[in-house]
This record gives C-alpha cells, structure tokens and sequence, in this order.
C-alpha cells in the first residue's frame, strides 16, 4: 500500500440468517473455562452483513462464523468491497485463529476437526487451491491460538493454553511449519508478536493478568515494557514496524480491574478496549491510538503500518492512526492481512 488510504462508500447488504446449533461457538480466546458452545434451539434470528465503504489496501482475510455453510475464511478486498469463500469449515470443526503467510500464500489455522475435542492443532491452508493440510495435530485438552508468522515462513508462534490439569498453564510456542514440532519459548505468556525478528508477548501475572509487554532477549532473559499505568489489563499485541500496538481494556463499572478470573484476564470479548502504540525506538512514551473504545475479537497487523480489528462492530483497518470501519457483522470472529 502506498501513499494515503483512499475512502469511498459502498453499501452491499444481504439478509442472511443465522439458525444457532451445537458447534457454533462464539467470543472464545485463551482463558475462559472452555470454548462456549451454544445450546441446541431452533431459533433464527437476523444477521445483517453489510460492506459499508471501501479502502485502497491489500487483501485482507478473515473468519465468518455463522450458521454452516457459511461458517467460512473468506478474502475481503477493500478496495472492491468484494469478498470470496476460500475455506468453508465442515460440520462439528472450529476455527481458533487466522495468520497470513509472509509470502501471502497460505494461512497457518489455529484449527480442529472436531470441537468436541477441547483443542486444536495448527492447519496450512493454501489460498491457491484451498486444500487444508493438518500441521500440528489436535491435542484434547490443548489449544493452540493468537497465531503469527515468523519472518522466514518456516515456524509460527501461538499462545498454548494446556487444561490437561488442575493448573492452567500458558506459555508461547513455536510450531514448525515443516514437522509440526512444538517447542516452548518463553513461560507464562500469551499474544505474541514480531517486530524486526524479536519476540515480544503479553506477559501473564501469578493472578492471571496481563499488564505488561515482554521481550524475549537472545540472552533469554525476559525485559518488560509498560504501558498506561501498569495496573490495566491488556490484550491483542500486534507487532509493527519500530512499534507494537495493544488493546488496553477498560475498567468495569464497580467492578474495578479486569482480572481475578481466568475469563476475566485472559479475554472474554466483552470488554471494551483502547488502542495503545508503544514505540520501540527513539525512547518516546506508549500514547493512546485515535480510534475509540471496541469490544475487540481478534487484531493483526497489516504489513504496511495499519492494523485490522474484528471487533463487535464488524471488521475495520486502521492506517496512519484513523479507523476505517469496512464491513459492520456480529459475526466476524478473526482477521489477518
């Protein structure tokens, strides 16, 4: 992408309708008691899509997660406001997170085939043919989420929350994109998230909160980076170039600090959040990003210094620090570009 983003308006609407069954499952990220599997009902009920502008960017994908068929990955070009099925998720699979390869021709799918599993692996999706190879298999009891692409396209980092005992434990990984070798690389952690091949993450409390930044050193050690006051929850680290950027969730009304609870601390989807940058160089203080409260899904970065959000509201991007909504959906659950 180059030069200013170019803003039109465009309105595609669709009715479309959503029939809730066993399998369709909503809002889940990394600590919350299990994924949230909506109950058998014969209830339907309205779910609008609607393209509402265009944008000059790439190709961004992301994942609609309605009743199936179109329970989908589907690619969104913005500058059209077309979109098209690359992937449509079979009966009883699940989907927990997209991430674009550095070459732009496949996604790593935080994915499994079954969701009664409790877990999942990491799948290679070809965008060319739109064949699903299984990478690193399901482990029941195991999820494997918040994927990113290592620059070389050989591995890829996700968040492992492994609920085989009492204690949940969570760490960052790297799965092998050659094998399927999953390897520990820094403990209590979530998020992770590149910026010019160094690691960083969210770092996770003795109380399960995250309220700071880590970077792992080539050393091993682990610094830290603060951002707003140290005391506020954080979620969706996205790497930039010379800065990463994260959702700085609110404060509850009487309820004080988002944290106490695996739910609470690791991401429930229904807590509104600020966008923070958090520059890496040249010494300047994190700041607050111009884009307002969301209640965000799921964030990643967009390879040309904008950032793309799933949030409550639908899908937008980000650029030279204003927000572009492009799609409004309740449905839309993950993004990557």
């Amino acid at each position: 992408m180059t030069g200013r983003p170019v803003l039109r308006r465009l309105v595609l609407t669709g009715a479309l309708t959503l029939v809730v069954g066993a399998g369709v499952v909503v809002g889940w990220s990394p600590g919350d008691t299990a994924p949230s599997v909506l109950p058998d009902t014969s209830t339907a009920f309205s779910i609008d899509m609607e393209v509402s502008a265009t944008l000059d960017h790439a190709t961004v994908y992301a994942v609609e997660q309605r009743a199936r068929p179109a329970y989908r990955i589907f690619a969104l070009d913005p500058a059209t406001g077309e979109d098209r099925t690359v992937f449509t998720v079979p009966e009883d699979a699940i989907v927990y997170g997209i991430a674009l390869s550095p070459d732009g021709s496949s996604l790593a799918v935080a994915y499994s085939p079954d969701f009664q599993l409790s877990g999942n692996g990491i799948s290679l999706l070809d965008l060319a043919t739109g064949d699903l190879t299984e990478v690193s298999a399901t482990v029941p009891g195991v999820h494997l989420t918040d994927p990113v692409w290592a620059g070389d396209g050989e591995e890829v980092l996700a968040s492992r929350v492994d609920r085989r005992s009492d204690d949940e434990v969570l760490d960052v990984v790297s799965v092998s994109m050659a094998d399927g070798g999953v390897s520990a690389v820094v403990p209590d952690a979530v998020g992770p998230a590149l910026v010019d091949g160094a690691v960083y993450f969210l770092r996770v409390g003795d109380d399960l909160a995250r309220r700071d930044v880590g970077r792992l050193e080539e050393t091993g050690e682990v610094t830290t980076l603060q951002v707003a006051d140290g005391e506020r929850d954080l979620d969706h680290l996205v790497g930039q170039e010379g800065e990463l950027s994260v959702a700085v969730l609110e404060e509850q009304d009487g309820q004080g600090l988002t944290l106490g609870s695996a739910a609470q601390a690791h991401g429930s989807h229904v807590v509104p959040s600020v966008r923070w940058s958090v520059p890496l160089t040249g010494g300047s203080a994190p700041q607050v990003e111009d884009g307002g409260s969301l209640v965000v899904h799921d964030a990643a970065a967009d390879g040309a210094g904008g950032v793309v959000t799933a949030d409550r509201e639908g899908l937008s991007i980000t650029v030279d620090g204003t927000r572009h909504a492009l799609v409004e959906s309740r449905a839309i659950r993950f993004v990557t570009a």
